[in-house]
Parts: C-alpha cells; structure tokens; sequence
C-alpha cells in the first residue's frame, strides 16, 4: 500500500441522513434531529475503505434522500466494530458543535468537538433551489 493511502474495515456500516432545525450539535444524538427522523440511506455488513490523500472516497446510496434545504443537514455515520485502521479525512474548525462521536453504535451521549469533518456530496438538484443549502453537520457512533 503506498504512504499516503490508509484503510479501515467497518462492521455494520450505516449512512444516516436528517434534515434538522438544529444549529448547533449537542452531546445527546436524539435531540441533533430537532424532532425529525432520520434516514437510512446506505447499509452494508461490513465496509472497506481505502482511502488516499487526496482522494475521496464515494459510495452510493441505496436509498435516495429528498433535502429541502429548509434546515441543516446532520450526516451521521454508524458503524459497530472495526479492525482499527484509519482513513484520512480533512477537517477544519467551527466556532460551533458540529462534530459529536460516540464509542457504541447504540450509545444515546457522546462527546462534542468544535470540528467538521470535510464531506463532498454529489447531489441532484431537482426541488432544490441553488441557495437552499443549509450547514452539514456530522456525527458518528
């Protein structure tokens, strides 16, 4: 593998999508929804990723997500178990919470950070006015 490539193996991979009034995240996930549901968006038993800087890495998912844009969008990813690797991520400062993880999957708390993992989403804009969008927000557990 070369230097600047980095690979983690997930167990129980899930991609969750909610659009929230939120604007700031707490350390208690259910209240990060503002009342809404999230949604599922992609799931697989076990997930290898194998990222280089640089790169990013894409998947897509088995289930389409319709984003108003009215609110924020809070990308959570779950996973339960990996190998211990380690994939590159970019990440830049927020005068905000935006950035809560957690040790369990099933875990109702975790830990806050002033801290946003850097996202690239590919999205097909039908319903969506260009100036629609809201701030991503990420959690993980």
């Amino acid at each position: 593998m070369a230097a600047d490539t980095a690979q983690a193996r997930f167990d129980h991979f899930e991609i969750y999508f909610c659009e929230t009034a939120v604007d700031e995240l707490t350390g208690y996930f259910a209240e990060n929804y503002g009342g809404a549901t999230p949604a599922l968006v992609y799931d697989r038993a076990s997930q290898d990723v194998i990222a280089t800087a640089g790169v990013y890495w894409g998947v897509d998912f088995d289930t389409p997500f319709v984003y108003t844009g009215r609110g924020n969008l809070l990308v959570e990813l779950r996973w339960a178990g990996d190998d211990e690797g380690f994939i590159y991520t970019y990440v830049c400062a927020e005068p905000v919470y935006t950035f809560v993880s957690a040790h369990y999957s099933n875990a109702t708390f975790g830990g806050t950070k002033l801290m946003q993992h850097r996202f690239r989403l590919t999205v097909d804009a039908v319903g969506i006015e260009p100036t629609s969008f809201g701030r991503v927000r990420a959690v993980y557990r």
